[in-house]
C-alpha cells in the first residue's frame, strides 16, 4: 500500500525552476533512494514533503501522505506530522544536535513536544530508542553532550531522535557522508533494519549508487531537478538506460595512482604518541578514571610523501590529526619536524 506520493511537483525559489514534474511513490516498509549529484533536487525533494521550504518559493503538483495533501496543509498541522509521523536524519549530525543540551535531553525533546508521554516515560524510551541504535545506557548515559561522542555516534542520536515516536516515513539526506567506511555500513545496516522492523517506508537521499545498491529497493536517479530514470534498484543498475546513470556508476569507481615519495630524511616524525582524558569520578571522592584515546602511536611522512590514516570513527584520527597540528597536547611521546620538537614550541 502506497504511504507516500509524489505527483508532478514542480518547485521554483524567487522565480526560479528548481525541481520539475517529479513524481515516485514509496510504501510501507519499502527503501527508495534518490541519487544524483550537489544540486539535482534531492534534498529539496525532501524539504518539500517535510514542508521546510524557504521564503519565496512556489509549488505545484501533489505530495500525498496519508490522502493528504502536504503542500497544503497548514502549518500546524505539519508541525504535528513531523518527528511523529514523518521524521528525518539531516546530513550533518553536529548541526543537527544542540551542542548544549545533552542527548537524552534532545531525545526526549522530540517525544515532550507532541505530548505523546510523561516526562518520566519520554526518559525511558528515550533509553531505550538510545540502546536500539547501538548507543546503550552503560557506555552512553543520557547525561553526555555531542562533543563527547565520535561522527557516527552522534548520527546514531540523529537517528534515535527520529524514530524516537516510530515515525511511519523516514527521510534520510545524506547520512553517512561525513562517515568512515566501517561506520557508513553500520548506519546504513541500522537503517535498513529498522525499516523491516518496524514497517517503516525510508527515504534515502545520497550522491553515491554504491551506498544504495544492495540496500533500496527502487531507485530514482535525478539531474537538474527532474527524475531521468527510474525502477528498482537492480533493473536501473543492470540497465542504466540513461547516460547519467552510467555516468554516476563510473564515478563511483573511482581509483587513484599515487607516485614515489622522495626517500630523503623525514620531514615528520610521530614517536609513541599518546593521548589520555579524564572521564567523571564514580564517586565523589574517587580518582577520576583516564581514557585514552591515542595509545603509542609512531610513522613517518617524508617530503612528497602522501599518507593516510584509515580508521572507523572514534578510533583516534581526529585526536591525532589535532595533535600534530598542536591544538591539542600528547600526553606522552615526540613529534619532530624538520628536526625540531613541536613540544618544545608549545612552552
Amino acid at each position: 500500500m502506497t504511504l507516500l506520493s509524489i505527483e508532478n511537483l514542480t518547485l521554483a525559489i524567487q522565480g526560479t525552476p528548481i525541481l520539475h514534474s517529479i513524481s515516485l511513490k514509496i510504501a510501507a516498509g519499502e527503501i527508495t533512494a534518490l541519487t544524483g549529484e550537489s544540486g539535482s533536487g534531492k534534498s529539496m525533494t525532501a524539504f518539500a514533503t517535510m514542508g521546510l521550504l524557504p521564503k519565496g518559493t512556489t509549488t505545484s503538483g501533489t505530495i500525498a501522505f496519508d490522502d493528504a495533501n502536504l503542500l497544503a496543509l497548514p502549518e500546524p498541522q505539519m508541525c504535528d506530522l513531523r518527528g511523529r509521523e514523518i521524521g528525518m536524519v539531516f546530513q550533518e549530525p553536529m548541526t543537527a544536535l544542540n551542542p548544549v543540551q545533552t542527548i537524552g535531553a534532545q531525545v526526549m525533546e522530540t517525544i515532550l513536544v507532541h505530548k505523546a508521554m510523561t516526562p518520566e516515560q519520554a526518559e525511558t524510551r528515550a533509553r531505550d530508542v538510545l540502546d536500539r541504535v547501538g548507543l546503550p545506557p552503560d557506555r552512553f548515559p543520557l547525561s553526555r553532550y555531542p562533543h563527547e561522542l565520535s561522527g557516527g555516534q552522534r548520527q546514531r542520536v540523529v537517528i534515535a531522535m527520529a524514530i524516537a515516536l516510530r515515525p511511519r516515513l523516514l527521510i534520510a539526506d545524506e547520512p553517512t557522508t561525513a562517515l568512515d567506511v566501517t561506520t557508513q555500513a553500520q548506519i546504513l545496516n541500522l537503517l535498513k533494519r529498522l525499516a523491516k522492523e518496524d514497517d517503516m517506508a525510508l527515504m534515502m537521499i545520497t550522491h553515491d549508487l554504491a551506498v544504495v545498491s544492495d540496500m533500496a529497493d527502487t531507485l530514482n536517479v535525478m539531474r537538474h531537478g527532474e527524475i531521468v530514470e527510474s525502477g528498482p534498484t537492480a533493473q536501473v543498475l543492470r540497465e542504466m538506460r540513461h547516460p547519467y546513470t552510467r555516468q554516476l556508476f563510473e564515478a563511483s569507481r573511482h581509483q587513484a595512482e599515487l607516485g614515489s615519495a622522495k626517500a630523503d630524511a623525514p620531514l615528520l616524525s610521530v614517536q609513541n604518541v599518546s593521548r589520555d582524558y579524564p572521564l567523571p569520578r564514580a564517586t565523589l571522592f574517587g580518582t577520576r578514571p583516564m581514557f585514552r584515546a591515542v595509545k603509542d602511536v609512531s610513522f613517518e611522512i617524508r617530503r612528497g610523501e602522501r599518507v593516510g590514516l584509515v580508521g572507523e570513527s572514534g578510533c583516534g584520527k581526529s585526536t591525532l590529526g589535532r595533535m600534530l597540528t598542536m591544538i591539542e597536547t600528547p600526553t606522552s611521546g615526540e613529534l619532530n619536524y624538520k628536526g625540531q620538537n613541536l613540544l618544545t614550541l608549545s612552552n
